[in-house]
């Protein structure tokens, strides 16, 4: 049992039955969905249907389909997957900046400094000195 039709192209009717006549009259010169449908045993699928009309020699008429379906599932969880770990990406990043943007200054200053250095002891000496030397 199909349940959702995602059609591919502009011009490619949701219904099926409507999609199988444009492709009759020669509208559709192929046909690219993507459906959800209810196998027998309960389970929902993902199924991409590629499909091209198939020409009457004598008529010209398109007398049938050609194509192929895949079963496209396992991509569309590891979508789902990818598109909630965004989300959790996303939501992290933001309450990240939300703390950092209500640290007060006094905080933020000290940090600052302390990275600042450490930045600058973790650089090599310039000027053909050999290392630091400091003499109080």
């Amino acid at each position: 049992m199909i349940e959702e039709i995602i059609p591919a192209f502009e011009g490619i009717p949701v219904d099926s039955s409507q999609a199988r006549i444009k492709i009759i009259n020669g509208e559709i010169q192929k046909y690219r969905a993507e459906l959800l449908v209810t196998t027998p045993g309960g389970e929902k699928k993902w199924i991409k249907d590629c499909a091209i009309p198939v020409y009457d020699d004598k008529t010209g008429k398109a007398t049938g389909l050609v194509g192929i379906f895949y079963d496209i599932s396992e991509y569309k969880r590891t979508l789902l997957l990818l598109e909630k770990a965004l989300e959790r990406a996303t939501e992290s990043d933001r309450l990240k900046m939300a703390f950092l943007n209500n640290l007060p200054h006094e905080i933020r200053t000290p940090l600052n400094a302390i990275v600042g250095f450490s930045t600058l002891l973790n650089d090599p000496p310039t000027h053909g000195l050999t290392g630091w030397n400091f003499r109080i």
